[in-house]
């Protein structure tokens, strides 16, 4: 699918597994895997020309992966010689986490969302790599950034991902989605003054699972992440994330925003 944005999708794999301490320090490349939206190509690097590739990411409007602050990210560094940090970046595993609170593999997003799965893991593609299975490394590799790509599109045009929760299939609210999500939908109920009715994901203390409640409300004030409103059942103003707001319904009753409401008292809670 070609585009005119310049968004790289890309993953790496390593020559040895990762420590159990999670330190990338001493990790050399093996591979990475690159899709530009630009031109809709993949492209294939190795540590010969790991320069050019980083220079690439600098230059890119948006990189996306999964967890590449954590592991993707750390490894080039080896390589930079500088931190990458700048870099315009959307980690999925970092916006789930902090959509839920829990970490969900990729392999379990894939699953739900997109119904397929990943070829392989980290362990074996260490495998290919000593065997000098290249080819087949690239491959697996590769297959990841599809699979990381397809999963990025399927938040933007969705607005969220999709996960098992003890079985049951369930939302992650994503922030990379269309206006006409549920952050679209919130604007322009503030914007119009009308009522709206969300479906709130909040966290069980028994096990951690995601409990949906229907609220309805009246938004009083509105930034990119949290949202004050008047809730109709508690009968007072409520604070929520929007991340947490799997859905939202307008509806047509108008409402006015209370004249002694101050955005001062509630400023610690965002």
């Amino acid at each position: 699918m070609k585009d005119n944005n310049n968004i790289i999708v890309f993953d790496i794999e390593t020559q040895t597994p990762i420590k159990r301490n999670r330190d990338c320090s001493s990790l050399r490349l093996s591979v990475v895997v690159a899709y530009f939206y630009k031109d809709d190509s993949y492209k294939v690097y190795n540590e010969d020309d790991i320069d050019r590739f980083i220079d690439e990411l600098k230059e890119a409007e948006l990189v996306v992966g999964f967890n590449l602050k954590g592991f993707d990210y750390p490894v080039l560094e080896n390589y930079a010689g500088e931190s990458l940090v700048d870099i315009p970046t959307l980690d999925i595993l970092e916006e789930v986490y902090e959509s839920i609170g829990r970490r969900i593999k990729l392999d379990s997003l894939v699953e739900a969302s997109l119904n397929d799965k990943k070829t392989a893991n980290g362990l074996i593609a260490v495998q290919l790599w000593k065997q000098r299975r290249l080819d087949e490394l690239i491959d697996y590799c590769r297959n990841d950034v599809r699979l990381t790509k397809e999963l990025y599109e399927f938040g933007r045009d969705n607005g969220y991902l999709l996960y098992r929760n003890f079985g049951k299939l369930e939302k992650i609210p994503v922030s990379w989605g269309k206006k006409d999500t549920v952050k679209g939908k919130l604007r322009d109920a503030f914007n119009q003054r009308v009522s709206i009715q969300i479906y709130y994901s909040a966290s069980s203390s028994d096990n951690g699972s995601t409990l949906p409640k229907k609220r309805l409300i009246d938004i009083y004030y509105m930034d990119n992440d949290q949202i004050v409103a008047y809730c109709h059942l508690r009968g007072a103003l409520r604070t929520f994330n929007i991340r947490r707001i799997l859905d939202a319904r307008t509806t047509n009753n108008k409402y006015e925003i209370a004249e002694d409401f101050d955005i001062n008292t509630y400023k610690e809670d965002f």
